[in-house]
């Protein structure tokens, strides 16, 4: 599977198709779209979200990559879930409150036989599984077991109900849980995690303030509830301007030295540093060089 930058990833309830098809067409410039059929919908309406799934997802031809967050695997809508959206169109799925690498597994197994029933390419769904609670954040290295599970997502409201944190006043818990989830994701040999929502959709400051703690511990982007918040979270992931201006002095530097550490504006600049002026100028589209 080709890795994409995921910045933003936009919800979208499956029950609701105005808000579905909005998503899905990339008019809000979101990395990625994904279609919800866990919290976003009653239990009543389940099963006709998920059989609306398939038609909003036929013959598309452009618009972001679409996902489906199903139900947790320990749920009883999880299987029929599977069933009824693998299909041509659908690059991934979001399996929420994983706690252990078997619900992992399982997936990857059932989407196998999926998508051979479907004619799709063996491998070529993703899955993103979703640290929610105390036990999640501990089983992050069991859920690299599968190549399908390239990142993770964080749940921040689940967690701080789970673990008894305050979801506010200060945010120490979800600080600690970000930074200890950014480095499991590291040395599991992940992608950078996805940040959680940002509920309050009218403070686009503390969205702004979220995000930006988010990209400084390692995050690689974020979860939005609305259409609005997409472009307050790719500015908080833009590399800044004088963050770009000095990645191009050091790679310049770096190709008139040769090799070997080097002195940009004063400072010393060695392999490290230039492997992190290459990520910026990655992330700004200018190439790593």
């Amino acid at each position: 599977m080709r890795e994409v930058a995921l910045r933003s990833m936009l919800f979208a309830p499956a029950a609701h198709e105005r808000h579905a098809l909005r998503a899905l067409s990339g008019a809000d410039g979101a990395d990625a779209a994904i279609l919800d059929l866990e919290d976003a919908v009653l239990p009543a309406d389940k099963p006709a979200a998920r059989r609306r799934i398939p038609e909003l997802l036929a013959g598309r031809t452009g618009g972001p990559p679409a996902w489906v967050r199903i139900n947790a695997m320990t749920s009883p809508f999880a299987y029929e879930d599977l069933v009824a959206v693998v299909g041509p169109g659908l690059a991934g799925i979001v399996l929420p409150k994983v706690e252990r690498g078997e619900d992992v597994a399982t997936a990857d197994w059932l989407l196998g036989h999926l998508e051979r029933l479907a004619g799709l390419p063996s491998g070529g769904i993703a899955l993103m599984p979703s640290v929610e609670t105390a036990r999640g954040l501990i089983a992050v290295a069991a859920m690299a077991c599968s190549p399908r599970a390239r990142r993770i997502m964080f749940g921040a409201l689940d967690f701080s109900l789970d673990a008894g944190m305050a979801p506010d006043a200060g945010r120490e818990g979800v600080y600690w849980a970000r930074a200890q989830l950014a480095v499991a994701c590291r040395a599991a040999g992940l992608l950078p995690p996805i940040d959680t929502v940002y509920p309050d959709l009218q403070n686009a400051e503390g969205l702004a303030e979220e995000a930006a703690q988010a990209k400084r511990l390692g995050f690689g982007g974020n979860d939005c509830v609305h259409p609005r918040q997409v472009a307050a979270v790719h500015a908080a992931f833009a590399p800044a301007a004088q963050e770009v201006d000095r990645a191009r002095r050091i790679l310049a530097a770096f190709a008139r030295a040769g090799e070997g550490a080097i002195r940009v504006d004063g400072e010393l600049v060695d392999e490290p540093v230039l492997a992190r002026a290459r990520q910026v100028l990655e992330q700004a589209g200018e190439g790593g060089g």
